[in-house]
């Protein structure tokens, strides 16, 4: 997939994102920002205790997620994109947190077991399966407790939705070689919890890997 080296075009769809020049784009703007964003935290909070800890998200994009944890108790929240577009977004909306940029497979900037928990959502099934468990090295290697990832889940409704996307004409992003199941963590050699998430409409599931 090689727009997902692309930073054009990451800043191009952030710029997107906040000026809402498309009708997919403002619709999962609106849909991020009045439910999944606080979903996705209240989530967290629920599996693990955020209180006094320090929190990194890699590829923060707008950050909404990352300012709620930080609401609900966290210490510290970092934020890492790889978009200068969405580092600048972010950063404009959220005051309380520390957005910075970086690429998530070389995070040689921040030292080892920096952060209590690192997460990320919607960003590992855009990899190949081999960038997959780099992407996952890496970030394990900068937590010291837990490592959480929230990826789209493999039911049939939402093949329904990539197909829908397919004859659209979307193609980036989207796709069924995308979805995750329980057994798709263990085949990254990962043995943690993975769960369902119900306030997502049960289209995403999450794992928490404890270190």
């Amino acid at each position: 997939m090689k727009y997902l080296d692309d930073k054009k075009h990451w800043d191009k769809y952030w710029d997107e994102n906040k000026n809402k020049k498309t009708f997919f784009n403002s619709l999962v703007a609106f849909a991020r920002e009045y439910h999944f964003a606080k979903y996705f935290a209240k989530f967290i909070v629920k599996n693990y205790n955020i209180k006094n800890k320090t929190v990194c998200e890699i590829g923060a994009g707008s950050g909404l997620t990352l300012a709620y944890l930080k609401k609900m108790g966290a210490s510290k929240c970092t934020g890492v994109d790889y978009s200068k577009e969405a580092i600048e977004m972010a950063k404009n909306s959220n005051e309380e947190c520390e957005f910075i940029y970086g690429d998530a497979f070389n995070l040689s900037h921040i030292k080892d077991k920096q952060f209590d928990l690192v997460y990320s959502l919607g960003f590992l099934e855009h990899y190949s399966k081999d960038d997959q468990r780099k992407l996952i090295a890496e970030q394990k290697r900068i937590a010291k407790e837990c490592v959480f990832i929230e990826v789209p889940y493999d039911i049939f409704y939402f093949r329904w939705l990539f197909a829908i996307n397919r004859k659209l004409g979307r193609k980036t992003t989207f796709s069924d070689e995308e979805l995750f199941t329980k057994k798709t963590f263990r085949d990254l050699g990962l043995k943690g919890k993975s769960k369902l998430m119900p306030g997502a409409f049960f289209l995403t599931i999450g794992h928490f890997e404890h270190l």
